[in-house]
């Protein structure tokens, strides 16, 4: 990514729509199976599977609660803000690591998310680092809601 010296942009393509019956967008065509009951031992797999996807994933994730504090976040994060895991989610908040000047139009962005204006967003952003060193990074947000009552979760 080019260097920057302006503040953050967001970007201009929306994140693509999922399409019923094939699911989310980029994952491959599929048509919709048949429901069935999964066996205990392959919601263990899937389990296992997708939280290897996430701690191994060589880009930086995580979840964050609606207010800002970081839930869980992936040893790649971690590493890219200098911090350890525990350090982030120890009552940080994604508010407390990002640069002064884009907290505003991150905060902007969010709460659309948070009132259904719009499922997520796409951002060029500075954190700042541990060690005071200033990252750029393109983030990717979307919301999880609970599925009782389809309130924000992360």
């Amino acid at each position: 990514m080019p260097h920057r010296s302006e503040g953050p942009e967001e970007l201009s393509r929306p994140l693509p729509p999922e399409t019923p019956g094939l699911g989310p967008p980029g994952l491959g065509a599929r048509p919709a199976a048949p429901p069935r009951a999964p066996t205990p031992e392959v919601l263990a797999e899937e389990r296992a599977r997708l939280a290897a996807s996430f701690e191994l994933a060589p880009v930086g994730m995580a979840h964050v609660a609606p207010t800002g504090e970081w839930l869980r976040v992936n040893p790649r994060l971690a590493e890219l803000l200098g911090y350890t895991p525990e350090e982030l989610v120890a009552g940080r908040r994604w508010q407390d690591l990002t640069h002064p000047d884009d907290v505003g139009a991150d905060e902007a962005l969010v709460a659309s998310v948070l009132r259904g204006e719009r499922d997520g967003y796409a951002l060029r952003k500075r954190y700042v680092r541990k060690d005071g060193g200033v990252l750029w990074a393109e983030l990717r947000v979307s919301l999880v809601r609970t599925p009782e009552a389809g309130a924000p979760f992360y």
